[in-house]
């Protein structure tokens, strides 16, 4: 997977999918838009079949797409969260007792 910084905010997921295809197949594109205005935020990423793809890119030191010099770069896997074990709970009367408190929680798990 590659993440392609960059580019232009004309650049359609068809112009990515048709300049990157030269090295390889690609399987999904995907560009990132923001949600309020529905423009391209500049940024996407490319998942190819083949690892080796992503290589062939790299490679190649100048890539040009809708007139921009883009930049390519190997896609990083997104740190997974521990889920979370604890949580706050305020406002509660000082004589509450924690058996009740533990008998209402458990119903989330």
């Amino acid at each position: 997977k590659l993440f392609i910084g960059g580019l232009s905010w004309d650049t359609t997921k068809k112009d990515l999918k048709d300049y990157f295809g030269k090295f390889g197949e690609v399987v999904d594109c995907t560009l990132k838009m923001d949600p309020l205005s529905g423009r391209s935020r500049g940024f996407g990423f490319v998942l190819f079949k083949e690892a080796g793809s992503v290589e062939k890119v790299i490679v190649q030191k100048e890539h040009k797409l809708n007139g921009k010099v883009i930049d390519p770069k190997k896609a990083k896997a997104m740190k997974t969260k521990e889920p979370v074990k604890k949580i706050f709970v305020g406002g509660l009367s000082p004589d509450t007792p924690a058996q009740k408190i533990r008998e209402y929680f458990d119903a989330f798990g």
